[in-house]
C-alpha cells in the first residue's frame, strides 16, 4: 500500500469525511483529497507517523486498513454505502453487483468470494441491512409514511419491505414504530450477529 494513499474503515456517510477532515487537519496531515473510505495525502508516511493517525482515527472508530482483504472489503462497503445513497430510489436500474465492480475496478465475483469470507455475509445481504437501519431512522424520525418509505428505498411495494423488516427485527415497520426495538445500528457498525435473523 502506497502510504500516501490510506482506505479507511467505518467511514460511511459525508459525516464521517468531515470528521476525518478535521482529524487530518489537527494532526497536520495534508489531504489532497478525502472521500468515504479513501484518503490521499500529499506525502508519504512514516510507520511512526501512521502509528500516530491511526491512533487520532481510532478515537472515532476509524481505522486504516493494510492487507489486501481488508482493502477490497473496506472499498467494497463503501460502494455499498454509495449504491444505496445514490442508486436507490431513482429511475437508474444498475444492479448492485455492476455498480460494486465498477467502483472498486475487480470483478464482481473476486469481491463477493473476498467479502463473504470476511464478513460471514453477502454483499446482497449486508445492503438489505443498510436498508433495514435506513428504514429504522426514518421511521423513528415519523416525518413521512411507510409507503412513501417504501418507495424511496426502492422497494417494490410496502408489503414487500415489511416482509424484509420483520424477518431482519422481528416486526413490522408499524410495530417498529410504536416499540422502537431493536435499537439502530450505526451503519459503520452493522454485523450479521447484531441482527434477530439472517437477512433473506
Amino acid at each position: 500500500m502506497k502510504q500516501n494513499q490510506l482506505y479507511i474503515k467505518g467511514m460511511c456517510c459525508e459525516r464521517c469525511i468531515d470528521k476525518v477532515k478535521q482529524l487530518l487537519g489537527e494532526g497536520n496531515y495534508k489531504a489532497l483529497k478525502t472521500t468515504l473510505g479513501e484518503v490521499t495525502l500529499e506525502n508519504k508516511l512514516t510507520e511512526k507517523d501512521l502509528a500516530a493517525l491511526n491512533r487520532k482515527l481510532a478515537t472515532w472508530g476509524f481505522t486504516v486498513v493494510n492487507s489486501h482483504t481488508e482493502q477490497v472489503v473496506a472499498k467494497a462497503k463503501t460502494a455499498i454505502f454509495e449504491y444505496m445513497n445514490e442508486m436507490i430510489g431513482k429511475s437508474s436500474k444498475l444492479r448492485l453487483s455492476d455498480y460494486v465492480a465498477k467502483k472498486v475496478g475487480m470483478s464482481y465475483y473476486y469481491i463477493s468470494r473476498i467479502f463473504s469470507e470476511a464478513e460471514k455475509i453477502t454483499m446482497e445481504k449486508f445492503l438489505i441491512l443498510l436498508k433495514v437501519e435506513r428504514v429504522k431512522e426514518l421511521l423513528l424520525q415519523d416525518e413521512t409514511t411507510i409507503s412513501n418509505i417504501a418507495y424511496d428505498l426502492g422497494y417494490s411495494s410496502s408489503q414487500s419491505m415489511s416482509s424484509q423488516f420483520k424477518k431482519v427485527t422481528g416486526k413490522t415497520p408499524g410495530q417498529y414504530r410504536l416499540s422502537p426495538v431493536p435499537a439502530r445500528v450505526h451503519l459503520d457498525k452493522i454485523e450479521v450477529q447484531n441482527f434477530i435473523q439472517n437477512p433473506k
